[in-house]
């Protein structure tokens, strides 16, 4: 009922100052419709872009002119943000067929940062992870901003300690434009679709409509680990008035695939490469056992308005649903799959998984810019969210479940439900020192609340009639800009970050005695420089971040209990370029030395350290690579390189059975335009090679099996790529 209420007060307070702003009659003479820069499709050396402003550093961009020209025509966010300082996802299937590996962000793990869609926080409700194949593939977006920052006031999200992922969806940009694309690449991998634009209003009562729809599939460079997908984008946009615009965004998607397994040293030394899925159903590692649909949608309704100059409002109000139903082996695929617990010891046993979230949301913001260097800002975003989750036991071999000694010795693993609702009011100021000195600060008031209702708890625990957590956090951030000369600018902040408790902490025998973890909290100071060059620009960033109440869990007279431990500390240096050195040819490029490290000793073992490094914190990544253009050709190459990292829970304390060596990838595209007599854009034809060199490094590892060899992932064989796009 709660939820209800809250969805019900949602909507009822979008629709009445909707009517509010439609119904105003003063008008000021000017749209708000956002002015957005569109890249010279020739140009790609313009490509690689950094959204330079006092309060974004340190964050970087890349445009759609560069993504869509240098990566894989079904690669995803994640694929997209490798391309930025600090930043590493892996996807040994293949771009977009593989949920991203071991994300993290200058150490920081996938929970502990956000993700926004045109400003919307996206999350799981439980871990507050991100599904990079169910939401916004490539060609649904027209940039990914990475802020490597706990971000200002108005940066909406319930993990702001390492930072966010921001992803702005296609505009409506003018002229109307229509194209048909495609792909065919190796691994059987195609794409087709479309993308229609009418362009921008232009008059009051006036439309812009844009459609995208694309289809996917691929078999997979991993054996039989194939995957088809289909998305779909809605936008419009409507001038309602001469100081009010209407936006509209539908977007969903739909996802059939064999999840890829991890494999083992030997099995890649048997079987190459390609070593994954058997097509025997009396192998464990039959394909089939491994089945999973998934499906997300998002959508929202957002409208802006000008109050009077410098003044502006604006409402969005947005829901998204996330749905997961798959099938699984009841241990790994080198472990004991065959027989498990409960089932005929000559059959295999697997389970079945259901998992199903929505979440309402809205968010109003105001803002007055009272001078050139002076404005404020405030807020409030509030958002409920409720998930159910099932697992059950099944037996492969015959098709039934079979009972699992959990404490109803039934086939049910875990059945729950939960609730989170987040409130948080915000509110920032951003004012002139002196000449050249700008100051700004900031404070949002976060506060949540856990609801879980449990008939079995996972890991087959008692379930609980009703449980809750309240969590409530102040974060404050600070900012000092100097502009030292008209192309250059120094700033320093200081922000304070928080993490939201994840919900297996009430996954315990005691509920409430496993869940006495507050909020992991972060302390940075960060320093940076930005200096704009002829035809570029160069970054640095030096940062220093303390974590404190890292949560790990211990067992106590057989009760999983999580408590807060130690400290740990994130240190760094970045540096991101651009340059012309000759005329027609680019340089790009960044590089992030990472020390990540507990600072306390026995956090998460006895024989851990302080100064043991964290676990996936690489050393070091970059990005090295030039483009150049002549006439209707562009081409570019660059490689992507990785340090060394721990892969393992407790970190380097856990030895070399979980070290992931470096590694590195080249990628290299070459492009050609067709002009036509119709007026329309010119045709494209490109060509895209990953992993030029046709390396096979270890990219994640998951320690020994069962049998002995190491469980590893390695990165995807050499793949080709052929694409199009045709105007119309």
């Amino acid at each position: 009922m709660a939820r209800l209420n809250f969805s019900r007060s949602c909507l009822a307070l979008s629709l009445l100052v909707c009517i509010t702003f439609i119904n105003s009659s003063k008008v000021f003479g000017q749209s708000v419709l956002p002015e957005v820069r569109v890249v010279d499709s020739a140009g790609m050396e313009d490509s690689l872009s950094n959204e330079f402003a006092q309060h974004q550093l340190p964050s970087s961009t890349v445009l759609r002119d560069l993504f869509s020209r240098v990566l894989a025509p079904t690669s995803d966010y994640g694929s997209i943000a490798n391309l930025t300082p600090s930043y590493l996802s892996t996807a040994p299937n293949g771009d977009g067929f593989d949920a991203a590996k071991n994300v993290t962000l200058r150490g920081f793990t996938d929970n502990q940062f956000n993700l926004t869609v045109d400003g919307v926080p996206i999350a799981d409700l439980d871990t507050l992870g991100h599904h990079s194949t169910s939401f916004f593939p490539a060609f649904t977006l027209d940039s990914v901003r990475v802020d490597r920052s706990p971000g200002r006031a108005d940066a909406l999200g319930l993990a702001s300690i390492g930072g966010s992922i921001n992803l702005r969806t296609l505009e409506l940009h003018d002229p109307a434009s229509n194209a048909v694309f495609g792909s065919l690449g190796s691994f059987g991998t195609l794409t087709s679709g479309l993308i229609s634009s009418s362009g921008k209003p232009k008059e009051v009562g006036q439309t812009g409509v844009l459609v995208g729809a694309e289809h996917s599939q691929t078999n997979g460079s991993i054996a039989r680990s194939n995957g088809r997908q289909d998305n779909v984008l809605l936008k419009s946009q409507t001038l309602v008035s001469e100081d009010s615009v209407l936006t509209l965004l539908y977007f969903a998607n739909d996802y059939h695939f064999y999840n890829p397994p991890m494999v083992t040293t030997d099995q890649l030394a048997a079987n190459g490469a390609s070593a994954g899925f058997s097509s025997d159903p009396s192998n464990p590692n039959y394909f089939g056992y491994a089945a999973t649909k998934r499906s997300g949608d998002f959508g929202y309704v957002k409208l802006e308005k000008l109050l009077k100059d410098g003044q502006n409002l604006e409402l969005l109000g947005y829901s998204y649903s996330y749905r997961n139903r798959g099938l699984g082996l009841a241990g790994g695929a080198t472990s004991s799959s065959i027989g498990g617990t409960g089932a005929n010891q000559n059959d295999i046993a697997g389970r079945l998984t259901s998992t199903n979230y929505r979440t309402y949301g809205l968010n109003l913001k105001w803002r007055d810019r009272l001078s050139h260097q002076t404005d404020i800002s405030g807020g409030v975003w509030m958002e409920q969210g409720r998930e159910s989750s099932y697992r059950q036991s099944i037996d492969f071999t015959t098709g039934q479940p079979y009972n699992s000694p959990t404490f109803q010795n039934s086939p049910v693993l875990f059945d729950f439900t939960s609730e989170l609702t987040v409130f948080q009011p915000y509110a920032s100021i951003q004012i002139p020192l002196a000449q050249d000195f700008i100051f700004s600060q900031g404070l949002k008031i976060q506060q949540t609340e856990r609801r879980l209702t449990a008939a079995v708890l996972p890991n087959g625990l008692p379930g609980v009639s009703e449980l809750t957590k309240k969590y409530s956090s102040a974060l404050p951030d600070s900012r000092l800009s100097w502009k030292f000369r008209p192309d250059v600018q120094i700033y320093i902040e200081w922000a304070k970050g928080a993490q939201l408790p994840s919900q297996a902490y009430f996954y315990s025998k005691e509920p409430l005695m496993g869940n006495q973890a507050s909020p992991q909290t972060s302390r940075g100071g960060q320093l940076g420089l930005f200096q704009q060059l002829k035809g570029g620009y160069l970054q640095a960033d030096l940062y220093d971040i303390r974590v404190n109440n890292f949560i790990a869990s211990s067992s106590i007279n057989g009760n999983t209990v999580f408590t807060n431990l130690g400290h740990v500390r994130y240190r760094g240096v970045e540096l991101e370029f651009k340059a012309e050195p000759v005329s027609r040819v680019r340089i790009f490029g960044n590089y992030a030395r990472i020390f990540a490290t507990f600072e306390d000793s026995g956090i998460v073992s006895s024989v851990q350290k302080a100064g043991d490094r964290l676990p996936l914190a690489p050393t070091f990544l970059g990005v090295a690579g030039l483009s150049t253009y002549y006439g209707p050709w562009s081409g570019a190459l660059f490689t992507k390189i990785v340090g060394s990292e721990y892969q393992g829970r407790k970190g380097s304390s856990e030895g070399v059975n979980y070290l992931m060596n470096g590694w590195r990838s080249v990628s290299l595209s070459i492009f050609r335009q067709f002009t036509n007599d119709a007026g329309h854009d010119p045709s494209t034809v490109g060509l895209l090679v990953t992993n030029l060199l046709n390396q096979h490094s270890v990219t994640d590892i998951a320690g020994p099996s069962v049998a002995g060899p190491n469980l590893v992932n390695i990165q995807q064989p050499r793949a080709l790529a052929v694409s199009l796009s045709v105007p119309f």
